[in-house]
């Protein structure tokens, strides 16, 4: 069923070519061929990472091979009109065959470079100071009554200058009453969104109304600051990882590229 897939995803991926689709029983395995230049499925792999392989959907594989195409097809036209055999040409595939294997090398090395457990675990202790989210607070109070004819008594009573604090002690129906409404300060993960949603838009000693679960709630913004908050390492341990691994990596390209520059004979004439 895998091999059928593929066989028809390379059909629709190269109809647009007059390349040539080799048979499912082919034992090269070919996947595309433009004129005389052949596309091995093993070739094709190559272009990824075992991972990025298993990860890339259908359509991905159709737009890489696509893009293989038309690279071959301008590639073949160049060496017709001659223009890789000009010699700043010549230079410049020399150069990008070396940074193929250059690249290669690396990351073969690279394999030898995996931070462990505690190397990650101590950078982050190290530099705890980087891993420090902000978050906004604001401290509210908050009045809940049950009907309607409270709340139109309520808000008759605030716009009475009456203290908030001393209504929500005479009307309010939840904990908070006995402590004149006062709820503290809150961030977004301490209420309910549709009462963060009121919050945050308020003004400084202004109040606003919701309905929520068969009660009116009536919210006041007192205060705001803002707070910085460590963050956990399982929450920045991959960004830590990708950070330690380029580190490792230029580390390695420097040393490594010095010790067999040691080894090598040079010349240097400018």
């Amino acid at each position: 069923m895998k091999n059928l897939l593929i066989i028809v995803f390379l059909i629709f991926a190269c109809q647009a070519c007059k390349e040539t689709i080799i048979p499912e029983e082919s034992k090269e395995e070919i996947v595309a061929q433009v004129n005389n230049e052949k596309l091995t499925l093993q070739d094709f792999k190559a272009f990824f990472s075992d991972e990025e392989w298993n990860e890339m959907t259908f359509e991905n594989k159709k737009t890489h091979l696509n893009n293989w195409i038309e690279l071959t097809v301008l590639a073949q036209e160049s060496d017709k009109l001659g223009l890789s055999e000009i010699d700043a040409i010549k230079m410049r595939i020399d150069s990008a065959q070396k940074k193929v294997k250059a690249n290669a090398l690396i990351a073969q090395k690279m394999k030898e470079i995996e931070p462990t457990e505690d190397e990650l675990f101590n950078y982050f202790k190290i530099h705890k100071a980087k891993y420090m989210e902000k978050r906004k607070e604001y401290n509210m109070q908050q009045i809940t009554i049950s009907t309607l004819e409270k709340l139109e008594k309520v808000k008759e009573e605030i716009g009475n200058k009456v203290k908030f604090s001393e209504i929500a002690e005479k009307y309010s129906e939840d904990n908070y009453a006995k402590n004149g409404g006062n709820v503290g300060f809150v961030s977004v993960n301490d209420v309910s969104e549709d009462i963060w949603q009121k919050l945050v838009p308020l003004k400084r000693f202004y109040y606003t109304s919701l309905e929520k679960d068969n009660k009116f709630i009536i919210i006041r913004h007192i205060d705001d600051r803002e707070i910085s908050i460590e963050m956990k390492f399982i929450s920045v341990r991959d960004e830590i990882r990708k950070k330690l691994i380029e580190e490792k990596k230029r580390d390695l390209v420097n040393d490594y590229t010095n010790k067999l520059k040691k080894k090598s004979e040079l010349l240097i004439s400018i």
